[in-house]
């Protein structure tokens, strides 16, 4: 094997790790910090994540100044960076009310996912739920359900998709 043919293997291999890092960085919105953003999103999440307020400083900044799923992207990415999980939680219930208020219930799912107590967890998934049921979106309210990590809260939003269910009228009714 020539110095060559190892060179245009090593060079292929690189670029194909590189392509990887850059989607896996796309993909966990890791890449969303780096692009141009207002400096309020990052002004809401600064200081003393355990001082009371900051719910109320995210929730006021989502309110004002986030309107695209761009913008949520880079909300996220600024919370997960958070050190400490029950302000993270507290910020991500925010960013995911507000996804829901824009109509992005699949990124209010994705932001339920980001939970790190189990709580917080089930009450944003109870959450896309209710919205989910509200635009007819039977397949991700199920999704929502099966991902619970309670029993309880998943029995009860599973109870709601089925009276939702018996409550909607057919297909033949509906004509």
């Amino acid at each position: 094997m020539a110095l060559s043919e190892i060179s245009s293997f090593l060079g292929i291999f690189g670029s194909l790790a590189g392509i990887g890092s850059l989607y896996y960085a796309w993909k966990t919105d890791k890449l969303a910090r780096f692009i141009p953003h207002n400096p309020q999103i990052d002004e809401a999440f600064s200081g003393n994540p355990n001082a009371p307020g900051l719910a109320a400083r995210v929730r006021d900044m989502l309110g004002k100044i986030v309107d695209t799923r761009r913008e949520l992207r880079v909300a996220l990415s600024v919370a997960k960076t958070m050190h400490f999980a029950k302000p993270m939680d507290e910020a991500l219930f925010e960013i995911n009310r507000r996804a829901i208020e824009l109509n992005e219930l699949a990124f209010a799912f994705r932001v339920a996912q980001s939970a790190h107590f189990a709580v917080s967890l089930d009450s944003m998934l109870q959450n896309v739920v209710d919205a989910a049921l509200a635009r007819n979106d039977i397949k991700l309210a199920h999704k929502c359900a099966n991902r619970m990590h309670f029993a309880m809260p998943a029995d009860r939003a599973r109870k709601q998709i089925i009276e939702w269910l018996k409550t909607r009228p057919s297909p033949s009714q509906a004509q």
